[in-house]
């Protein structure tokens, strides 16, 4: 006699509100937080991918790179992902934005993060290794020495002529750089998300 045999997938917690704001967002999005798995917080970099019909067409996973930009000599940062058979996707980010600073510190510290995609019909995770030379580099973006903020006003000119100048990859709307409050995991905010079955 021959048994079903069920892989057990951990329910994970998010921000409510950042998951219904990329449900939300029609353009391509991007959106940074937290993740409960068990009872361990790692970050999470979430993308609205509202395109996507069948969120199978991703592959087993991504490839996740980063780099410093000058954008009118500017320092800022920029995240590439690279799903499998799929333009490569780029964000901006500002490097001193409170909401960055704080993943990335998670980053450099946290031996996994994850990687949550919302497509047209559903959510799909990918869990990824943090190594050690992972953790350094993102330790040295949290050290990199910042010349002064990045006013929110100043960010979006910047965020602008990188756009407009950008031929690498579909650039990503950054959601919810100003509200600390979507790394919040407790009380009212926090959303169970539980595997399909």
């Amino acid at each position: 006699m021959m048994s079903n045999i069920h892989r057990l997938l951990p329910r994970l917690v998010l921000n409510r509100r950042l998951l219904q704001a990329l449900v939300d967002e029609h353009q391509p999005s991007c959106m940074l937080g937290f993740v409960q798995e068990r009872q361990q917080v790692l970050p999470l970099i979430a993308l609205g991918l509202r395109e996507i019909e069948d969120l199978a067409q991703l592959g087993d996973g991504f490839r996740l790179g980063h780099q410093v930009v000058l954008v009118r000599g500017a320092e800022t940062l920029r995240l590439d992902f690279e799903f499998q058979g799929r333009m490569p996707l780029q964000v901006l980010l500002n490097p001193t934005n409170i909401v960055v600073q704080r993943v990335l510190e998670a980053l450099a510290e946290a031996q996994g993060y994850f990687v949550l995609v919302v497509g047209a019909h559903g959510v799909t995770t990918f869990r990824a290794d943090n190594g050690a030379q992972e953790r350094q580099q993102f330790g040295g973006l949290c050290r990199r020495d910042q010349t002064g903020t990045i006013r929110p006003d100043r960010f979006a000119s910047l965020e602008r002529t990188w756009r407009e100048h950008s031929t690498e990859g579909a650039s990503l709307v950054w959601l919810g750089r100003d509200d600390p409050g979507l790394l919040d995991l407790s009380g009212p905010q926090r959303y169970e998300l539980r595997p399909a079955v």
